[in-house]
């Protein structure tokens, strides 16, 4: 089954939310690895979004974060139009 079969059967079984965005997550990350994701869900009539969740990040990307940050932490902001 290619990626786009796994995500058509997937919605088709009708599973509950969090169900099937645990799945998606998995399914996505064995085609496309990524870091950090974010995946929501839209009303196709208002076009506003109705859900929004994050999976966990990888390893990878909470060590990225983290050094990231500590880097940073002695940095002040410059104000806006400076």
């Amino acid at each position: 089954m290619n990626l786009c079969e796994r995500v058509q059967a997937l919605a088709a079984e009708g599973a509950d939310l969090t169900a099937v965005r645990g799945r998606l997550d998995r399914i996505l990350r064995a085609s496309a690895p990524y870091d950090i994701a974010a995946i929501s869900t839209v009303d196709p009539a208002a076009m506003l979004w109705t859900s929004w969740s994050s999976p966990a990040p990888t390893s990878t990307a909470t060590a990225t974060w983290r050094a990231a940050a500590a880097s940073s932490a002695g940095c002040t902001r410059r104000p806006a139009g400076t």
